[in-house]
Parts: C-alpha cells; sequence; structure tokens
C-alpha cells in the first residue's frame, strides 16, 4: 500500500471511496504495522480508521473535540448508538466500533459506508472532491486494547 501521509490528502469522490471501503481495510490490516487512514467530507466532519496487529478500531466525529459541539445532532448521536458504535468515553473521543481480524473487514466497512451515507447525510455531488483521504503508518502509539481474546 502507497500512503499518502500523515500532512497530505488526496481528493476522491464519495461512491469511490464508499466502494473501495473493504479494499482500504484490507490493505491497512495486511500491513506489519499500526496504520491510520481518515477521510475528512466537504463539511469538515470525518470518519477515520487505524488497524494495528489485526484490531480494527472505526471511528466517527463526536462533539467532544468541537469548540461549538455541532458536529452531530441529538438525532445522529441517537443512530450512532442504535447502530451499535460506542458512545465517546475513555478509549476514544469519538464514537467507535471495534472488530478484530480479516472475518471484521466487511462489517466495519458496511458500519462506516452506513455512519457516512444514513448518519452523517453525505451524499454525491458530482463533485470528484468530495472527499479527501489520507494514509499514514503510526510508529509510536499506545495500544488502546490489552488482548485478542
Amino acid at each position: 500500500m502507497q500512503f499518502t501521509g500523515s500532512d497530505r490528502w488526496e481528493p476522491t469522490s464519495l461512491s469511490s471511496f464508499l466502494g473501495n471501503l473493504p479494499e482500504l481495510l484490507g490493505a491497512l490490516a495486511a500491513e506489519r504495522h499500526a496504520v491510520v487512514a481518515i477521510a475528512e467530507f466537504e463539511d469538515f466532519r470525518y470518519v477515520q480508521v487505524l488497524v494495528d496487529d489485526g484490531w480494527i478500531e472505526a471511528e466517527v466525529i463526536s462533539n467532544t473535540n468541537v469548540p461549538d459541539h455541532n458536529a452531530l445532532t441529538s438525532t445522529q448521536e441517537q443512530l450512532l448508538e442504535r447502530a451499535g458504535w460506542l458512545p465517546p468515553g475513555d478509549r476514544s473521543p469519538n464514537w467507535l466500533k471495534i472488530g478484530f481480524g480479516a472475518e471484521s473487514i466487511f462489517s466495519i466497512a458496511a458500519a462506516l459506508a452506513d455512519a457516512t451515507v444514513r448518519i452523517l447525510g453525505q451524499r454525491p455531488s458530482g463533485n470528484e472532491g468530495e472527499v479527501r483521504v489520507k494514509t499514514f503508518p503510526v510508529f509510536e502509539r499506545r495500544r488502546r486494547h490489552e488482548s485478542k481474546a
């Protein structure tokens, strides 16, 4: 996989991003070190994924670190909770969904696509720059998981 680096965004269409989510997660999972992919939308909300040693941690923006606390409406927060996303807390300041192993790639990809379209309301606009994506390795980070069991 070729990384963009942590300071370089690559524009893509929303359709391409959503259609390639399983492939992106599979490529991230194949890396030998922790890697991150962040997708930022035109309204500056985002989803991101960290893959490390078989663990896949998907996140959706929350109101926690947003100055005016309006990244998500209360309805969107309720939809995320009903869809099985863990609310912001000690593990992450964002909404969180965790999977392990290759068998979780498709369910995490489906959850990210659902959060992007149904909950965050992102829609194709015919503009090829609808999503900015960056991917990069993370060489030093505190593990958020204790074991694989």
